[in-house]
């Protein structure tokens, strides 16, 4: 993070009463973080850049509702995600999907296919829904028979991934792109602990491995 705060902020108003002393453009990149978990410099270049000049005063205003921002400059992403301060009263504005096997098979995959396709030299990393599904499948016990409640898992790890901005496109797609947020949200040492877990149903995942944000914030 930058250790400089811009010094030019004065009071604007941009509707009568208003007491907020952040200019328009910084605004919007609050605004936008707060409907979505994850900012792409890729995709809202504008914002991107707003962000990396107003850092400070961004995070500020996360850090006063115990989130905190993740972020890459190389990848041009910002993450959100939830603190849990010790000692304090606080509400926990983003809620964490259900770590459910199929859920966890998937962000393991997307990891997988992002580092796989970057290597090799994809600027978009690209699935589709059939390499996806058949990746979870894979994961299922030989004697899986209650195979129509694994399916609607299977969707919901779908549907949130796509609400979370971790796949870009739209719910019923049949191809994705992967988003370059999946390789910041995990780091080398929670895939691993990832993987261990898939492969020995008797251990759960810890939260930052498994689980997904859901925003639940109140602005």
């Amino acid at each position: 993070m930058s250790n400089d705060e811009p010094d030019d902020y004065s009071q604007r108003s941009y509707f009568e009463g208003d007491s907020g002393d952040l200019p328009a453009d910084v605004r919007a990149v609050i605004t936008n973080l707060m409907n979505r978990r994850v900012l792409l410099g890729r995709s809202d270049p504008g914002l991107w850049e707003t962000f990396v000049d107003n850092e400070i005063a961004v995070t500020r205003h996360f850090h006063n509702m115990y989130i905190d921002l993740t972020v890459d400059r190389g990848a041009q992403v910002v993450l959100k995600r939830q603190v849990y301060p010790d000692g304090v009263d606080y509400r926990v504005l983003l809620r964490e999907q259900r770590a459910t096997r199929e859920l966890s098979t998937a962000m393991l995959y997307l990891r997988s296919e992002y580092n796989r396709q970057t290597h090799s030299g994809a600027e978009r990393v690209q699935v589709s829904r059939s390499d996806l599904v058949a990746e979870i499948e894979a994961f299922w016990p030989d004697d899986e028979t209650n195979r129509k409640a694994r399916t609607g898992n299977v969707n919901a790890a779908i549907r949130g991934l796509v609400e979370q901005d971790l796949l870009i496109g739209g719910k019923e797609a049949d191809d994705w792109e992967v988003s370059p947020a999946i390789q910041v949200l995990f780091s080398a040492e929670a895939i691993s602990r990832l993987a261990d877990w898939l492969t020995e149903p008797d251990r759960a995942p810890g939260t930052d491995q498994a689980e997904v944000d859901d925003d639940q914030e109140d602005s």
